[in-house]
């Protein structure tokens, strides 16, 4: 999400040079996918290929998602954990502040 940030009145909407178009609430909810996102790639998380990752996923698949949870990234963190326990355990094992070897 690196090209273009454009606000509206009802949101944002942030354009990227590969990873298309997404609509959110507000500038918070855009910026919290971007570290969320970062965070599962800090984790060994790579994108999908044919799966469901919530917002791990990428492209029109993530654009779909987002719109899904109508730009809220609360709903959308909510449905990627419920979805996706396995991966939620493998970021906050990576993230935990007990674990100083990280």
């Amino acid at each position: 999400m690196n090209e273009e940030i454009f606000k509206y009145p009802n949101g944002v909407t942030v354009t990227g040079s590969v990873t298309g178009t997404y609509s959110f609430l507000n500038m918070t909810d855009a910026v919290s996918l971007c570290i969320l996102h970062g965070m599962g790639h800090n984790s060994g998380i790579q994108h999908p290929t044919n799966e469901d990752l919530g917002f791990m996923s990428v492209g029109p698949k993530l654009a779909m998602i987002i719109a899904l949870h109508k730009g809220n990234i609360v709903s959308l963190i909510e449905s990627t954990a419920r979805n996706n326990p396995e991966m939620m355990q493998q970021m906050s094992n990576r993230f935990n502040s007990n674990n100083d070897n990280q």
